[in-house]
């Protein structure tokens, strides 16, 4: 395990983690690494074991190390703080990596969905600040142009996270810089009837544009984890996705979802919360109109409105009408 802290600073505060080394068979010391960035990381509890059965799933891991190549995972400290400050975690790392073998050798990075944004600006930042060995940069189902969380969900936990931790908690994942980087759509950037991405989500683009945009040096291999045939999520935008109403003497709950509409203007999120007196009543109705269809687009989906559907509440139950949402769209993730 070797303890990480970049040297450069992203907003005056330097970024930290730890790099799992995992030598392949006969290998001793480092002489073939093969660099895994980890994503998006909601609560930091992504440790060794964890990531090792994330990535052993289908031995890939074990087989990588058959093949003579060196594992080196990387665990950022605190994945949600802003990418460019963990991306310089990584280019510690591979400064580090080149001391140990040496500057003719060279390196692969794998970034797993936001490791692929980490890496993308490390690699950016390192071509204009003195280089880098990396020969093959592998990005796997990374929002290059934007993840998708469905808005209406996000508004869900906006108007109900004083009734429930799990929603104040995730709410509070879903606001921290990183996802304001990658969301398509916010609900803090939601304005009358006007969907957009939180203004981290351009910042971040146009600080990779300032560096040149790709990395140009080494080959670079996109992999999306979904349909390449236009395989939707099994709903028309528009749709409703989650229903929940509930009526009793106690309260009358409303808290039902659609997905955004393909241009049109349509309701996204209708909630009522009335319980019993003298509690104050909550009614809020969000309409969005002119939105692209990223809710059931064609890409690597998320199980929240699964999850919302197993999630015990206090009134009623909560029913998913689809299982799934479009997470990263396949487009994004080939850009």
């Amino acid at each position: 395990v070797w303890p990480l802290t970049a040297t450069q600073t992203y907003q005056g505060l330097a970024g930290s983690g730890l790099a799992y080394v995992y030598l392949a068979p006969g290998h001793a010391p480092l002489t073939n690494p093969a660099v895994v960035v980890e994503g998006f990381d909601l609560d930091n509890s992504m440790d060794w074991p964890v990531l090792y059965d994330l990535l052993n799933r289908e031995y890939l891991l074990e087989d990588l190390r058959t093949a003579g190549f060196d594992a080196v995972v990387l665990d950022v400290t605190e994945a949600t703080q802003p990418i460019q400050r963990n991306a310089f975690v990584l280019t510690e790392l591979l400064a580090q990596i080149e001391t140990t073998i040496g500057s003719d050798e060279t390196v692969a990075v794998i970034g797993a969905s936001m490791g692929g944004l980490v890496s993308h600006y490390a690699l950016a930042w390192l071509e204009q600040n003195g280089g880098h060995n990396v020969r093959t940069w592998i990005s796997f189902d990374t929002p290059h142009s934007g993840a998708n969380i469905p808005l209406g969900l996000q508004h869900w936990l906006r108007f109900f996270q004083g009734e429930s931790d799990e929603a104040a908690y995730l709410l509070s994942r879903l606001d921290t810089p990183a996802a304001r980087q990658m969301l398509l759509y916010h609900h803090l950037a939601t304005s009358g009837a006007t969907a957009a991405a939180d203004p981290l989500f351009a910042d971040f683009r146009a600080d990779l544009d300032l560096l040149g945009g790709w990395p140009a040096a080494p080959r670079r291999v996109a992999v999306a984890n979904g349909s390449g045939t236009g395989l939707n999520q099994g709903f028309a935008a528009g749709d409703q996705i989650v229903l929940y109403e509930y009526r009793s003497l106690l309260a009358d709950i409303d808290g039902n979802v659609w997905a955004v509409p393909d241009g049109g203007t349509q309701v996204i999120f209708d909630g009522m919360l009335d319980l019993v007196w003298p509690l104050p009543d909550s009614v809020e109705t969000v309409t969005v109109g002119g939105t692209l269809p990223w809710d059931g687009a064609p890409g690597g989906f998320r199980a929240s409105m699964a999850q919302m559907d197993t999630t015990p509440v206090p009134y009623g139950d909560i029913v998913a009408l689809h299982a799934n949402h479009c997470f990263i769209p396949t487009v994004s993730a080939l850009a």
